[in-house]
């Protein structure tokens, strides 16, 4: 996970600076790196870092190293931190989108199983 998540960010990051002009780049974050929330009110851009997962852990490593080189100078940055579009706790096989590879199974004009249907 880290590999993909912290290894290739960082890569990235050492070779955008080379370019002519500072390039934009915007980071798909997570709200995971957020970790659960501390009460019933919203999470803001405001609120502490405190991702409990790997996934968590690493993309905000990701996040704070793009964050960093904008601060820097190195490049504009703007980092997306995505939620959970369907929730946590959703059974696997229950919506379609869950597998790429699944994706070419469906026709433009065939009903696609929702997400929470039964098997």
């Amino acid at each position: 996970m880290a590999r993909g998540n912290v290894l290739l960010v960082d890569r990235l990051l050492t070779v955008l600076p080379r370019l002519p002009r500072p390039p934009r780049l915007l980071q798909l974050g997570t709200v995971h790196e957020y970790g659960p929330p501390l009460g019933d009110g919203p999470v803001t851009e405001a609120a502490a870092l405190r991702p409990v997962s790997g996934y968590g852990r690493t993309k905000a490593r990701a996040s704070e190293a793009v964050l960093g080189a904008a601060r820097d100078g190195a490049l504009e940055a703007t980092v997306l931190r995505i939620s959970n579009a369907v929730g946590a706790g959703l059974p696997r096989p229950a919506c379609w989108a869950g597998s790429p590879r699944r994706w070419p199974r469906h026709r433009a004009t065939a009903p696609r199983p929702s997400c929470g249907s039964a098997r």
